[in-house]
């Protein structure tokens, strides 16, 4: 599927990717750390460059279009989406990794109807999010029409599809429901919802549905053990919110059914059934029909029997603070108090909490995400055996839903070149002693970070003595009290940064900084450290934030500096390279059927020289790829609607010069898209670009235009 948000990324298909593996320390590089996109042979195969992104635009839109559709029959379809989210398996290890499978779609019509939609669908799409396009109508949905609807749906395509208003539409979306199939997303504008302020309170009400599906035991919880369950996970949320939910209460008494479906049926189907012993027609209109000023829950609840086959839980995401939702869990499997509060916390808007596994090598190969694994928090991984204590909601979730704001004398910037070192003192998370949470914006990526201290108060968080936790194979962490430092991620998430700390042994990260043991971001360019730290006191902090330094005036300019390229046979694609070691050991590590040198390519600068711009460096997991801009605003859009999974920012490459820069002995970079390999080529090369325009059809590559300029020898 392309995916293209025009405000600033994302191409096609394969969101525009070509350049592989982040860099010699990867398992598997297909292509180390790209820098600078120059440079393509036309004489070793077809260009094939790194990944880039269209101009910015509209920084609210996404646009989706999948060319593999366009022949199959097709219906409009607009409305509001709405994500849900499945929680995996306790005893699955590997469910901690990027788990965007456990993330599905919906869009709520109009009329009221729950449609299931698939497709290469971005993080950057939310819940509250304007869907407005086309669907493809799969041929086991077509066959289940009406004759008369059967017709008009197989002579229709994704350029002349069914309108959404006519009776054979509203037959498609009945047929997809009934069999639980999703409709594969041809083409659609997604546009973002403006964000609800949460400064209004609004009441929220649960109410508990117990399911007893077929072929397991029945539950054996009370009435009486289910209300109080969940009055300690609304509790959770309304003591948090600082007023802004003043009352989570029962909607009424607890409601018990049998179903003839088994565990593992589409939870959907499960609320509806929930919602029809209540006399509604299905979950969401049982939800939207609230009364004014109320906000409307309803939680189906499992026996234990169905923990393998359905997981611990599922939800809807909210919009905002201000919304309802839907949500799933099985009681008996020793997290019953963790897991209704998370699933709660996905009703209030709120992604998982996420941990960044930042290795030795992370300054040149960034971080690794793992969901769920920010242990410390709610909206992290369920413990077994932990259930007495959950842990609190983390400071970026709580500026999130506005429980806590931030006074703009606790929000820091660097506020220009070299570096700057802020002290401060920070109170216990849960003290309510300002200041508990500071901001910090990353002077290269202006990415905001949020500062947390978790003292030893923190018996309601679990871990107030320090453990070691498994993240990964091979991948340990590190938990105590400290002082933690977390980014937003994309679906109202968030993550928390660690450290390398082999003082724990090999492989082990740390997810705090405390007296002696700082923590920093790869680049360096955001460092906190502790200098004392105590529960009645709180922890006196240092932040110090370093940027770009440029040149000083009257200085001997720094010489710039050769970028290597290498030419992937196998992964049809270039990588560049400014490092001469890590040149070295790819040419020593890999054979040339993997990746062949090809020499210098052109010149960069690896500091910044004065009319020079950053090239900042991406790297993508999912399509094992780098992609690269000088744009600083589509660097920070990136940021915001892509998670780590699809695109996680490593570094800035290296200094190049602004297109338009007036600098003499510069040379141009032209830029490529390519429809068919679905990633962008560049070269500095006159000669090149034009062999390129001459050779290949503007399907195999369009000239784009130029993207920078480097300086020559």
């Amino acid at each position: 599927m392309s995916l293209s948000r025009t405000a600033a990324f994302v191409a096609a298909a394969a969101l525009s990717v070509a350049l592989a593996a982040p860099s010699i320390a990867s398992a598997q590089p297909a292509s180390p750390a790209a820098v600078g996109r120059t440079g393509s042979s036309v004489t070793t195969g077809a260009p094939a460059g790194a990944s880039a992104a269209p101009a910015p635009s509209d920084d609210d839109v996404i646009e989706l279009d999948d060319a593999s559709l366009a022949a199959r029959p097709a219906v409009e379809l607009s409305g509001e989406v709405l994500v849900v989210v499945s929680e995996p398996a306790l005893d699955a290890p590997s469910a901690s990794d990027h788990a965007d499978d456990l993330l599905s779609y919906r869009v709520i019509t109009g009329a009221g109807e729950s449609v299931a939609i698939t497709g290469d669908i971005p993080t950057g799409v939310e819940s509250g999010d304007t869907f407005d396009g086309v669907v493809a109508v799969p041929s086991d949905v077509v066959t289940a029409l009406p004759v008369s609807s059967a017709a008009d749906v197989r002579s229709s395509t994704s350029a002349d599809p069914v309108t959404e208003q006519s009776a054979a539409a509203a037959d498609v979306l009945l047929a997809s429901e009934a069999a639980v199939v999703a409709l594969p997303v041809a083409s659609a504008t997604v546009t973002s919802a403006a964000v609800a302020s949460a400064s209004v309170a609004s009441e929220h009400q649960l109410q508990i549905v117990v399911v007893n599906p077929v072929g397991v035991a029945a539950t054996t919880s009370t009435d009486a053990a289910l209300l109080s369950l969940s009055a300690q996970a609304t509790g959770f949320w309304s003591s948090l919110s600082r007023g802004l939910i003043p009352s989570f209460a029962d909607a009424g008494p607890v409601v018990r059914i049998a179903s003839a479906t088994a565990c593992n049926a589409d939870p959907h189907r499960r609320w509806n059934e929930a919602a029809a012993a209540l006399g509604y027609s299905t979950g969401a209109a049982y939800v939207s029909a609230a009364p004014v000023g109320v906000e409307r829950h309803l939680l189906v609840v499992l026996p234990s029997g169905c923990l393998a086959a359905s997981g611990p839980g599922v939800a809807t995401v909210g919009s905002s603070l201000h919304a309802g939702g839907l949500a799933q869990v099985v009681v008996g499997a020793g997290v019953d108090r963790q897991v209704m509060t998370h699933e709660l916390g996905h009703n209030l808007s709120l992604g998982h909490s996420n941990l960044d596994f930042c290795a030795a090598d992370a300054a040149t190969s960034g971080c690794s995400t793992y969901e769920y694994s920010d242990v410390y928090d709610v909206m992290g991984v369920s413990i077994v055996g932990l259930d007495a204590g959950v842990a609190t909601l983390n400071g970026r979730d709580q500026v999130a839903l506005q429980f806590q704001g931030v006074a703009a004398a606790n929000q820091y910037v660097l506020g220009g070149s070299g570096s700057r070192t802020i002290t401060a003192t920070i109170g216990t998370l849960d003290a309510g002693v300002a200041p508990t949470i500071i901001t910090v914006v990353d002077p290269l990526t202006s990415e905001t970070y949020f500062v947390e201290y978790r003292g030893g108060e923190y018996g309601r968080a679990s871990y107030s003595t320090p453990r070691n936790q498994g993240v990964a194979e091979g991948k340990s962490l590190r938990v105590a009290p400290g002082v933690r430092l977390l980014r937003s991620t994309a679906q109202n998430g968030s993550s928390v940064l660690t450290q390398s700390d082999a003082s724990y042994g090999t492989g082990f990260s740390r997810a705090f900084a405390a007296v002696g043991k700082p923590v920093q971001n790869p680049t360096g360019s955001v460092r906190l450290s502790v200098s004392s730290a105590s529960e009645a006191g709180g922890a006196a902090v240092s932040i110090t934030l370093t940027g770009a330094t440029a040149t000083t005036v009257g200085a001997a300019a720094p010489a710039s500096q050769p970028v290597y390229r290498f030419w992937s046979p196998l992964y049809n694609g270039h990588f560049f390279t400014i490092s001469a070691a890590e040149r070295d050991s790819i040419i020593a590590t890999y054979p040339a059927s993997t990746w062949s040198y090809e020499g210098p390519a052109f010149e960069a600068f690896t500091t910044q020289v004065a009319g020079t711009v950053p090239l900042y460096r991406f790297w993508s997991p999912r399509m094992n790829g780098h992609f690269y801009t000088t744009s600083a605003a589509e660097k920070e859009h990136i940021l915001q609607v892509y998670d780590r999974d699809t695109w996680t920012y490593e570094s800035v490459a290296y200094f190049v010069y602004p297109v338009d820069t007036a600098v003499a002995n510069t040379a141009t970079v032209a830029r490529f898209w390519s429809p068919t390999y679905q990633h962008h080529f560049y070269t500095a090369s006159g000669a090149e670009r034009d062999s390129v325009m001459t050779r290949y059809s503007a399907d195999i590559w369009t000239y784009e235009g130029d993207n920078f300029r480097v300086p020559l020898n």
